[in-house]
């Protein structure tokens, strides 16, 4: 009997010294009790990750569904240039061209957030408070950017198409078409793909195009983004000039067409003042930041700014 009570009181016990442990786990580390709040009950967090798994495997079959889309795309892209004019070529490069390296970066800037967030970095910590609230996990930037890809992928498929079949009077209006649905895809006014982050991109932007505010760490580093666009904003700022000076496509049709202006021509004015626009961007907001925290290494990027525009120039 006396085996049988001490038998049946080992678990009270057990139970008991577990409690003590906590407690004086919890006296002599007072950091556990944050680290019990970050990391969650294991059973609740296997529910909270049943009851997620739809909508994960929902954006997953999006993200495939968007690539494969994709594919099919460039594959029609692929077969028609076998038909194309070459000046057609010429003018699809001028007018979709630009676009990819920006397409790039996004992608790029999704999968590092994805991996930040895999390693638990707070990379956020980077952004003022006010700036923090705006930005998107990785999962939502990865959307944005498998809806970006499948509007720049369709439209040069219609386009490709168009010219492989010689309809030029539709090819005419596809690269206007294709730059009008990015700027709806940006401004776009309904609570969809990350609205607040876009409209944080589209007011960021106008912060560093007019760097006469104090300079916060998001207009430094969309800064430095837009330093490393230069020359993509350079081919876009020509496509743009394509699309204002009238219908190119008419030279593919008739053989008297003078063509479009010198105005479009890779150094041109306005070709050179958008390579050079950024690196100005770059030297005044260096000049910003050292003013307001005397710190002498911004003297050294705004030098280093300078050099890059000179060269530009040279």
């Amino acid at each position: 009997m006396t085996l049988l009570a001490e038998e049946d009181t080992r678990p009270a016990s057990n139970a008991a010294l577990n409690r003590v442990t906590r407690s004086s786990v919890r006296t002599l580390h007072p950091a556990s009790e944050a680290s019990a709040v970050l990391m969650p009950n294991m059973p609740e967090a296997r529910a909270a990750g049943k009851a997620d798994t739809p909508s994960i495997r929902r954006q997953q079959r999006d993200h495939k569904l968007g690539l494969a889309w994709c594919g099919m795309c460039m594959l029609c892209v692929t077969y028609n240039c076998h038909f194309m004019e070459p000046n057609a070529v010429d003018l699809g490069i001028i007018y979709f061209q630009p676009l990819i390296p920006p397409l790039a970066m996004l992608w790029l800037w999704s999968h590092n957030v994805s991996r930040f967030e895999a390693l638990k970095l707070p990379y956020d910590e980077c952004f003022s408070p006010k700036d923090r609230k705006y930005l998107a996990p990785a999962a939502d930037i990865r959307r944005l950017a498998t809806t970006a890809t499948v509007v720049f992928t369709t439209w040069a498929c219609i386009f490709a198409s168009a010219c492989a079949s010689r309809w030029y009077a539709i090819a005419e209006y596809v690269p206007f078409l294709l730059y009008c649905s990015f700027c709806v895809l940006l401004a776009l006014p309904l609570d969809m793909l990350s609205r607040p982050t876009r409209s944080f991109f589209v007011v960021t932007a106008q912060r560093v195009i007019i760097p006469a505010r104090p300079v916060s760490w998001a207009d430094f580093l969309l800064a430095d983004m837009f330093t490393s666009l230069a020359k993509s904003t350079s081919d876009m700022s020509r496509a743009v000039c394509f699309l204002a000076t009238g219908p190119s496509m008419q030279q593919l049709v008739h053989a008297s067409f003078k063509g479009t202006p010198g105005v479009c021509a890779p150094l041109a004015p306005l070709a050179m003042a958008s390579v050079c626009t950024p690196y100005v961007i770059r030297f005044i907001q260096c000049l910003h930041v050292f003013s307001a925290t005397r710190n002498v290494a911004q003297l050294f990027n705004a030098g280093a700014s300078m050099l890059l525009l000179l060269d530009k120039l040279c």
